[in-house]
């Protein structure tokens, strides 16, 4: 009779958990509103030295808004509204438009770097991830923190949450089991935080950028490492280079 007894709260409570799960609402498409904020003084500091005359006339820090348009399967991440920056700021804060397409692992992003415009088109970059059990609420989500790796030795600081389907981010961040709503790269004195999330959209309104000069991510890192005037520091050479793949 005990073991009867067993087998029917087992039942009821796997009928339970079961109810639960289907019950959840996942979210499959929508708008997400992203403020990227970037510490213009310490990006200055560390990568522009020939600036510090200037740091006084610029900013501790600058942000502006981003959105990601995202279906189940793709997504567009642009800027959101016209820029603000002076031209000297221009420099230390990039804007992307990055198309993402999650069925072929791929992305298409434009960038304008140092007046040119490149099209940036490859596979979507690999990041090695490592979940933690450090939680955050962002935008109304509860999300999860987890750390990556991106070219061997620049750390990233995610969080993401799986009430929203889609594993995709800002950028063209990627890899975890649900949307990314957080991301800073200490390194690059940058953060990513989405504020909001609006309603449903139309999928065939989520198209590729198709403005500038086709490149891979690797020959577009490569090329800025060679034409970037050697006079500058290496350091300011590999920050653009790592932002081609970002």
């Amino acid at each position: 009779m005990d073991q009867v007894r067993k087998n029917i709260i087992t039942c009821c409570l796997a009928c339970i958990v079961w109810h639960a799960i289907s019950a959840q609402v996942f979210i499959t498409n929508g708008v997400l509103q992203y403020q990227k904020t970037v510490h213009m003084h310490n990006m200055a500091s560390q990568y522009f030295p020939w600036m510090e005359n200037w740091k006084q006339q610029m900013p501790v820090t600058h942000s502006e808004n981003f959105e990601l348009v995202f279906s189940s399967n793709q997504s567009l991440y642009h800027p959101a509204g016209e820029s603000s920056r002076p031209d000297l700021q221009q420099v230390l804060f990039l804007r992307s438009t990055v198309y993402t397409n999650r069925n072929a692992a791929t992305y298409t992003a434009q960038k304008e770097i140092l007046g040119t415009t490149y099209l940036v088109q490859d596979s979507l970059p690999h990041m090695d991830w490592k979940l933690t059990a450090d939680r955050r609420t962002i935008a109304g989500f509860e999300c999860r923190k987890a750390i990556g790796r991106i070219l061997d030795s620049i750390t990233v600081i995610a969080f993401y949450t799986d009430e929203i389907v889609p594993g995709g981010g800002p950028e063209s961040f990627s890899g975890l089991p649900g949307m990314i709503l957080g991301v800073a790269i200490p390194r690059l004195h940058t953060t990513w935080y989405a504020t909001a999330l609006q309603g449903t959209v139309n999928q065939q309104a989520i198209t590729p950028p198709s403005k500038g000069q086709p490149i891979s991510s690797t020959a577009l890192s490569q090329t800025l490492e060679k034409t970037i005037d050697n006079s500058y520091t290496r350091s300011y050479r590999q920050l653009y280079a790592w932002e081609a793949v970002l």
